[in-house]
């Protein structure tokens, strides 16, 4: 395969190019057939390029401009090498249906783990965005960072919609506390070896249309320690459930019908300084509270709390709590004094001793439970 080089620093289409030969690869194209030429990228780039062809990723690479990548294109990772969208950078991945855009392993056998990451820091740039695109054998090194990472704090904007995950070694995607995600839709995680997604509380409510298939551990990780609920936000039903560190409830927040909670082993939800939880499950379809533990038991978690400094005004409907009670009779939900909460329709079942330890105002209909001693 003969290969036209163009070293040095050159402009090439108004754009910055550094050491790179282009091509132009036909849509459509077995995303294994490398073309004529081809593109070389790694170290760190400056200023702003345009990605097309086949370009190979030879080291790891860290964009300090604006990058954008058109359809058809597949980016070719050397192994143990990431992409970093760092201070003055962005990332623009935006294929078709028909085109996309494919992020893989740069060798003729790919595996899982056979390159890192994609990482977008909070320095960087607004509107980066991944749309139609395909991102394969990464997250080599197996921890919880993800295929793609999206940093801690960082008010960077970031949209993903319409993207695959696949033949991935460790967890699909982390989302940091807080991150400014515009949009986190119809997602598909296949052969992820850990988590598909974790991400902080203020994030969730981004979620819509994500499927799974082979995940290791087949649930969205909610992060508690520095992450709440701190805006109105409700929370949709998933083909997968969300598994809860703990949480903390300052705002509004609406679970829809048949939403999973799944609670980590000593968590707790805590309603205050004037959040509200609404679940707004229907008799075929209830919002579940339970035990994360395959083989639950009485006490696994806290319960649900409600202080007297939140907004007074929950309400739960067609709601099953289960596993709670690991304070000694604190029971699976603890209404402080001044506090007050309205149960429809809730059914409380295999709490350890008791099931609510009211202090507070509980408003029950279709509802029993055993109530603490106080």
């Amino acid at each position: 395969m003969q290969k036209q080089w163009i070293s040095g620093r050159s402009v090439v289409r108004g754009f910055l190019v550094g050491a790179v030969s282009l091509s132009l690869m036909a849509c459509g194209s077995d995303e294994d057939e490398r073309s004529d030429a081809e593109m070389e990228v790694g170290g760190t780039i400056s200023q702003a390029m345009e990605w097309e062809g086949d370009v190979t990723v030879t080291e790891s690479v860290t964009l300090k401009a604006p990058i954008s990548i058109k359809p058809c294109t597949t980016i070719h990772v050397a192994s143990g090498a990431s992409i970093y969208v760092d201070e003055g950078g962005s990332l623009v991945s935006v294929g078709e249906e028909d085109c996309p855009i494919v992020f893989r392993s740069a060798k003729s056998s790919p595996g899982k783990g056979d390159w890192n990451q994609i990482v977008i820091y909070k320095e960087a740039l607004n509107e980066n965005a991944f749309e139609h695109t395909h991102i394969f054998h990464a997250n080599g090194e197996g921890g919880e960072d993800g295929a793609l990472f999206l940093d801690d704090g960082g008010t960077t904007t970031v949209e993903v919609k319409n993207v695959r995950f696949e033949e991935i070694r460790g967890n699909g995607v982390y989302v940091g506390r807080p991150t400014n995600l515009k949009s986190f839709s119809d997602v598909h995680f296949k052969n992820v070896g850990g988590t598909a997604i974790i991400m902080g509380q203020n994030e969730v409510d981004k979620l819509e249309n994500i499927t799974a298939e082979g995940v290791g551990k087949a649930w969205i990780e909610i992060m508690d320690l520095n992450s709440k609920v701190t805006r109105d936000a409700a929370w949709k039903k998933l083909s997968l459930p969300y598994y809860v560190n703990g949480m903390t409830i300052e705002a509004k927040l609406e679970l829809a019908a048949g939403t999973q909670m799944l609670m980590a082993a000593g968590s707790a939800i805590n309603v205050q300084a004037g959040g509200t939880l609404l679940t707004e499950g229907v008799e075929a379809d209830p919002v579940v509270f339970q035990s994360f533990k395959g083989d639950p038991a009485e006490g696994d978690w806290y319960g649900i709390r409600v202080y007297a400094d939140s907004s007074n005004d929950s309400e739960l409907n067609h709601t099953v709590i289960r596993h709670g009670g690991l304070s000694d009779n604190e029971g699976a939900m603890y209404v402080q004094e001044d506090a007050r909460i309205t149960l429809n329709d809730v059914v409380f079942e295999a709490n350890k001793i008791c099931d609510v330890s009211q202090y507070g105002e509980v408003v029950a209909e279709n509802t029993s439970f055993v109530a603490c001693d106080i």
